[in-house]
């Protein structure tokens, strides 16, 4: 009779199911860099933050709003830095990275970082600046302490730094500038 053989029977049922299993394997494994794109790494060290901070203190340098002032007034702009805040869920130091804004804008030469000791400026006006408020009191708080520029940002879930320049006087948005945190990872 021309049955099937159990052996016969075995036997395409093991070439069936190699075939069956080899078509669910992926060659790809979902590695981001075989598609195209590159995994970052969210590890930021000090030398990250000074990358980030040198970059946009020279975009914010060249930018109309400093040069209009050094053109008027004949003299390098005051510049507070105020808060940068962490909105990424990840643990950054804030705090450092301010730091590193101010060392960036003195290294840059173009403008003079307000001391910590006029940061009364900030706590007066964060409310203010929050809202961008043009108030008679932030104006001449601001006058006061001789800041021109207010500096504050966040670093965002998809960890970028954004930072805005404020005019100290009335709060009205000078400048933006973005940059990105992330790095590709090493392996």
């Amino acid at each position: 009779m021309g049955g099937i053989s159990k052996a016969g029977l075995f036997a395409g049922l093991i070439f069936a199911s190699s075939i069956l299993l080899s078509s669910c394997v992926s060659t790809n494994a979902g590695r981001p860099e075989q598609a195209g794109q590159t995994e970052t790494t969210v590890a930021f060290s000090d030398n990250d933050f000074r990358i980030a901070a040198e970059l946009l203190v020279e975009d914010f340098a060249n930018s109309t709003a400093v040069r209009n002032y050094r053109t008027e007034s004949e003299a390098l702009p005051c510049v507070l830095v105020g808060e940068i805040k962490n909105r990424s869920g990840a643990h950054i130091d804030t705090a450092k990275l301010g730091r590193r804004f101010q060392t960036a804008i003195v290294n840059n030469g173009t403008m003079k970082n307000v001391s910590d000791s006029e940061k009364k400026f900030a706590r007066l006006s964060e409310d203010d600046f929050s809202d961008f408020i043009d108030t008679e009191a932030l104006k001449d708080a601001a006058q006061n302490a001789g800041i021109d520029f207010y500096l504050q940002g966040s670093v965002t879930s998809s960890f970028y730094l954004d930072m805005i320049a404020l005019d100290a006087a009335s709060g009205s948005v000078l400048w933006q500038g973005q940059t990105s945190l992330s790095k590709p990872s090493k392996k």
